[in-house]
């Protein structure tokens, strides 16, 4: 025995029956066969410009920022927590005497194993790091000339 049988049960509640007679699907029936052997034209609209943030959106939106660096800065050891404080301290001062800055990005080299089992700086890595240093210093243009 079935736990379900089609046949128990009325037409009108099947999925067929209820795409014939609904309204809104056959409308857009009537209207795809109305519309099958004409030509089809599509517009494309190009996007407004974003609308200019009022001082309350502004705010809330760096606020929200601040808020997520707050709990990325209390999230490590003692020590990098005073080097992500002091960066914010010095993003502030900064922007006080309406300065600009921008990042420039840094990780600490690799250590790896040398044959004799100790820690030592992996030189490739480190002249990758320095090499990017390089780069990203000669993209930053001088806010002075």
């Amino acid at each position: 025995l079935k736990l379900f049988d089609p046949d128990t049960c009325d037409p009108r509640w099947s999925q067929e029956y209820y795409y014939q007679h609904q309204r809104l699907y056959t409308h857009q029936q009537d209207k795809n066969e109305s519309t099958m052997n004409q030509p089809i034209s599509v517009s494309v609209s190009t996007p407004r410009d974003l609308k200019k943030m009022n001082h309350n959106e502004k705010f809330r939106e760096a606020n929200d920022v601040c808020t997520k660096l707050a709990n990325l800065a209390c999230e490590v050891g003692s020590d990098s927590f005073e080097r992500r404080l002091h960066l914010l301290k010095d993003l502030q001062r900064i922007w006080e005497n309406n300065d600009e800055t921008s990042l420039l990005f840094w990780s600490e080299p690799q250590h790896v194993n040398n044959s004799n089992g100790e820690n030592a700086t992996d030189k490739t890595t480190e002249s990758q790091h320095l090499k990017a240093v390089r780069e990203n210093l000669e993209k930053t243009v001088d806010p002075l000339s």
